[in-house]
Order: C-alpha cells, then sequence, then structure tokens
C-alpha cells in the first residue's frame, strides 16, 4: 500500500476515491500486521459475499447494492486500530464487538456489572477466535494514511456512503444493529 494523505476539501477528496475503490482492497486472509502501517489513518472493511451474514443484514446490503460495511479512523495507529483491535480482537473496538453481535456472538453476562465503562462489551476467548477466524474468512480491508481533519473526513466518508454497520454520523442507520448493540450491553451489565 501506499502512503497518501486525505485532504478535506469541499469536493470528496481524490484518496476517499482510492479509499472505497475495490481493487484496491486486501483479503484480511492474507494481510499481515507488517501490512498495516503504523501511522494514522482512514480505513474501509467490506465483506467478500453478502451471503455470509444473517438475512436482515444480506437483504439490506443487497437493497443498498452495496458490500461496504464499515469505515473507521485510527488517531494513532492502523496497526493498533485496525488490526489488532478490528480484526484480531486485542481490546475489541466497535466494528469488532458489532460483527460479534451480526454473526448472534453475546457477551457473557454480567461481565461490565461494577465496571466504569458500561459499553465497550467483550466476547469469551473461544468466541473471540470464532469470530477472528470469520473475519479472515470472509472480509476485505483497505486504509489511507490520514493525519489532519481526521474526524471530519471520517464523518463526511460514512455520511456520504452510509455504511450499513456505522450508526454515528450515518444518515441511514441500520436499526437492526443499533439493537443488536443494546441486547449485548444489556447482557453484559445484568
Amino acid at each position: 500500500m501506499t502512503k497518501e494523505t486525505l485532504l478535506p476539501s469541499k469536493s470528496q477528496p481524490v484518496n476517499t476515491l482510492r479509499l472505497l475503490d475495490k481493487k484496491n482492497f486486501q483479503n484480511v486472509k492474507t494481510l499481515t500486521k507488517n501490512d498495516v502501517p503504523d501511522i494514522s489513518g482512514i480505513y474501509a472493511i467490506r465483506i467478500k459475499n453478502i451471503d455470509m451474514l444473517p438475512k436482515e443484514f444480506r437483504d439490506e446490503l443487497a437493497n443498498r447494492n452495496e458490500t461496504l460495511l464499515y469505515i473507521g479512523k485510527a488517531t494513532r495507529s492502523l496497526r493498533k486500530r485496525l488490526w489488532a483491535e478490528e480484526l484480531q480482537g486485542q481490546r475489541p473496538a466497535t466494528f469488532f464487538r458489532d460483527i460479534g453481535a451480526v454473526l448472534g456472538f453475546y457477551p457473557p453476562k454480567g461481565s461490565l456489572t461494577g465496571k466504569k465503562n458500561r459499553y465497550n462489551y467483550r466476547f469469551s476467548s473461544d468466541n473471540n477466535q470464532q469470530i477472528i477466524l470469520w473475519i479472515k474468512n470472509n472480509l476485505l480491508v483497505n486504509f489511507v494514511e490520514c493525519k489532519d481533519n481526521i474526524d471530519e473526513i471520517e464523518k463526511n466518508i460514512i455520511n456520504k456512503n452510509k455504511p450499513i454497520m456505522n450508526i454515528l454520523n450515518n444518515p441511514q442507520p441500520f436499526e437492526p444493529l443499533r439493537i443488536l448493540r443494546k441486547k449485548c450491553k444489556d447482557i453484559a451489565n445484568s
């Protein structure tokens, strides 16, 4: 991957097109930690085959004629955020938790009880391994370097492309995902 910087502008940044261009996506199965740079950036996650998702999500992607699942940002390190947290489930980030819930996994009951953060549920280590394997077999990723205005750029890309697994800043959030998130939080906090 070449390092590129997204520059904000009134029109869609040229490198946003590169970020979302399907030919630039890499198979997670062949991606290594060293393929993901230790720089700030924006990343995109697509599914290879929408049939690998539950019917409700598959139907929504088919209606949108889309395979884009998620847009994220790494304010410090793509390697830490995308590779370690989203794809490998180390300190699971938003996408990892959401895809786990979509696949039917739930956090251990009461696992967030008494914790300061009552939102960032986790799955059992066995479930984590199953989620990681599913991610490796079914997802594609792309990323570009982004140094400045990363929050605004991520927000604009989400707003324009409406990825099914982004809720925040999405003018077309997918309600079944919101319901799954709440269910997982409720289980972890019960």
